[in-house]
């Protein structure tokens, strides 16, 4: 529910969605009654913002690798960025299709150190990529795929995403799992 009504008085109880005030009036000795009449409206918190992640296919069979780019995106822009933290998971691609997936515990830059792996959805925008890395074989096989991840979404913290930071209450993430069938 995202309005109620008492009397000529109408509250926003939600935070987002559509609002319908439904108008009557009924007849009595001397007046005939009216038609109920609908007005809807949208509500939508401007301090609030939704992100979520999509599904995607890739044409496979090419004897080549690309790199996945999947969007992330939010119902409307922050006046601040914010770092949209994800990973990889499921797969059930094997041998030369296997992508490069990334779970938080790899050291890709071989410097001894382990880095999670975050977008960045810049100030006033609403869309942010996310990049893997797959293999592909000259086989179209659609049974394959595996899973990107939202794990949380946090504000900057002095300019930077720092992956120790909690999650930004202000924002929502209506869907954290997209699934790239390979």
């Amino acid at each position: 529910m995202v309005c109620t009504v008492a009397g000529s008085q109408v509250s926003l109880v939600g935070s987002n969605g559509t609002c319908t005030i439904r108008a009557t009036q009924p007849g009595d000795s001397t007046r005939f009654a009216a038609a109920a009449v609908d007005r809807s409206f949208d509500v939508t918190d401007p301090h609030e913002m939704v992100v979520r992640i999509g599904d995607l296919s890739l044409g496979e069979g090419s004897n080549a690798s690309t790199t996945v780019q999947a969007l992330i995106s939010a119902s409307a822009p922050l006046a601040d960025p914010v770092c949209v933290w994800w990973r990889t998971s499921d797969v059930t691609a094997t041998g030369v299709d296997k992508p490069t997936l990334f779970d938080g515990s790899q050291d890709y830059m071989r410097m001894g150190v382990s880095k999670p792996k975050f977008a960045l959805l810049a100030a006033n925008r609403t869309l942010a990529k996310v990049a893997v890395k797959v293999n592909f074989d000259g086989v179209v096989e659609s049974e394959e795929t595996f899973e990107i991840i939202i794990e949380k979404v946090t504000a900057q913290e002095a300019g930077r995403c720092v992956a120790t930071a909690a999650a930004d209450p202000r924002i929502k993430v209506a869907r954290s799992v997209g699934t790239v069938t390979i």
